[in-house]
């Protein structure tokens, strides 16, 4: 980076500080480059009541009157920056404070200088989930205005990146950077065990893209073939969903059933003594393309991954090792090979989920993005 300028560099996100996509995708990230004294600054929506006293300075631009006010709030902070620090740099994650960074803009969007890391395509997942598809297309030219005026577009799988110069053309830089653990690696080398308890874990949240459903049925048909008697469940997810999760997974009849919320950061002490990690998303166009923390995190602490086919880069590489446990979405699930299982191949995959390879990636195209040459 220039000797000649020390920018500012303004970390946009909609989530609040402390979630844990935030941490993982974004803070734990630029917490390992070296940016030669830059100041950074993350503007984002609230603060969570667990969150760790802030490392950076953090500005929230919630509000207590709900979502609208605080998309407000975030237009105004980002219009008074554009007066005020004319020289800062942006890293937008997602499409909502890209599509808000768009209107702060207004038609002078080409001045800025910003990365875009949309984690996902917004305006598919928009008409997945049976939304207007007026909507969804203007979401589809903001989206691609975001793209063409930015120093790089972030991409979390090779797939996004062919699917997004499939839809938006070639000219972009599309930068892949997986969506990277923030936990170190785990040595996988232990076998399963054969008798005593054998633990499932389920890490996240449930939506049409992450159906209850499905993950209960997965589990239940793990369960069956294990072993109901030794096989304990765990569901570590937010606390709206405790009732129906109770509810859904309770029918399973196993061993144990253990639900309740993990900050991320405690989530290898939680996991030390689990043994398959599930991750279950339904195929779609908008999500065959993902990169799920999850499975990351599985990978680093050293878990038997028990997923389903189609998602993400990876498929390929955990069939040809024998690491992890796949199936077809909807199909039925084979854990029967458990002991033939081993999860110490995925060294390689957690190499490129890290957060040191995440670093790796992101760390030139941040150099480019504050170079006192960009205008």
């Amino acid at each position: 980076m220039s000797s000649k300028s020390r920018p500012l560099i303004v970390l946009v996100a909609n989530n609040p500080y402390g979630h844990h996509l935030l941490t993982s995708q974004l803070l734990d990230t630029y917490g390992a480059l070296n940016l030669d004294g830059a100041e950074i600054v993350l503007l984002c929506n609230g603060r969570m009541p667990s969150a760790d006293p802030p490392s950076i300075r953090v500005v929230s631009f919630a509000s207590r009157f709900g979502g609208m006010a605080s998309s407000l709030n975030l237009i105004l902070k980002l219009v008074h920056l554009r007066f005020t620090q004319p020289n800062a740099v942006y890293h937008l994650r997602g499409f909502v404070t890209g599509f808000l960074f768009c209107i702060s803009r207004l038609c002078m969007l080409g001045g800025a200088r910003f990365i875009y890391d949309p984690r996902g395509a917004f305006f598919l997942e928009w008409r997945e989930a049976g939304r207007s598809r007026i909507l969804s297309r203007l979401f589809g030219c903001v989206e691609a205005r975001l793209i063409r005026h930015s120093v790089a577009t972030i991409v979390t799988s090779d797939r996004f990146a062919r699917l997004y110069r499939r839809l938006f053309g070639n000219a972009a830089d599309f930068v892949t950077i997986y969506n990277a653990t923030s936990f170190a690696y785990h040595d996988a080398a232990r076998p399963l065990p054969k008798t005593g308890p054998l633990r499932l874990v389920y890490l996240g949240t449930f939506n049409h893209w992450h159906d209850m459903g499905e993950v209960a049925r997965v589990m239940d048909s793990a369960a069956r073939q294990i072993g109901r008697d030794r096989t304990e469940l765990f569901i570590f997810c937010p606390d709206r969903f405790h009732t129906a999760v109770r509810q859904t997974f309770g029918t399973i009849g196993c061993a144990a059933l253990t639900v309740d919320y993990v900050r991320y950061h405690d989530i290898p002490a939680r996991l030390a003594k689990m043994h398959i990690g599930v991750s279950v998303v339904r195929p779609t166009l908008s999500t065959r393309i993902a990169s799920p923390i999850k499975v990351a995190d599985y990978v680093a602490l050293g878990l038997v991954p028990l997923l389903n086919r189609g998602i993400g880069d990876f498929d390929a590489y955990f069939t040809a090792e024998g690491s992890a446990i796949l199936y077809d979405f909807g199909s039925e699930v084979d854990v029967l090979g458990l002991a033939d299982i081993r999860a110490a191949p995925n060294r390689r995959i957690y190499d490129a989920v890290s957060r040191g390879e995440a670093r790796d990636r992101l760390s030139p195209v941040v150099e480019r993005l504050c170079d006192d040459r960009i205008r």
